[in-house]
């Protein structure tokens, strides 16, 4: 119901045809046949002004409202008798981008350069399995150096982190544990 009161709003309000205005100003001189107790014309008289142009006004095919995608969309919308598939309006999703982004380093497992565990924001990562947003990552015995891609800067954050550290992304303030 809520789509054919706003098809139905935009039909009514925007997609009719206008009709065309005319305005033409009044003369305000009297007319031009004189009267019998009127004197007759002297040289010295005023000569009369010359008449406003009419002016016509084309119909407005924009629309103050809508993009001419939209009214497009629209307008097709009306043609293909009120259906619509997500498909016409090519509307990509925007990623979700959380409000709270943190890196918390719980702990590290070190033996070697190629050997250790590393829990990283509650998940277990060793060098073969590594979270999407870690793009390189190096481990020592006490600390790592991170590189991690944030989708909500849409960078990459180059951080080093001890154990049980948490580093919050929004405000960029890296926290003790």
């Amino acid at each position: 119901m809520n789509k054919f009161l706003f098809i139905a709003f935009c039909v009514m309000t925007f997609l009719l045809p206008m009709s065309a205005y005319s305005f033409a100003q009044t003369s305000a001189t009297p007319s031009a046949t004189p009267s019998a107790a009127s004197p007759p014309a002297s040289p010295a008289a005023k000569p009369e002004e010359p008449v406003a142009p009419v002016i016509r006004y084309d119909r407005f095919n924009e629309s103050l409202l809508f993009s001419p995608l939209e009214i497009l969309l629209i307008r097709k919308f009306l043609e293909d008798g009120g259906s619509v598939n997500a498909d016409s309006f090519n509307v990509q999703e925007a990623p979700y981008i959380p409000p709270i982004r943190r890196i918390i380093l719980s702990g590290i497992v070190y033996r070697g350069p190629e050997d250790w565990i590393v829990w990283l924001n509650n998940e277990k990562l060793t060098p073969g399995n590594l979270l999407p947003e870690v793009v390189s990552m190096q481990v020592k015995q006490d600390r790592i150096d991170l590189e991690w891609y944030d989708i909500g800067l849409n960078d990459v954050i180059k951080i080093n982190l001890r154990p049980h550290q948490i580093y919050d992304i929004v405000t960029g303030v890296l926290l003790p544990g």
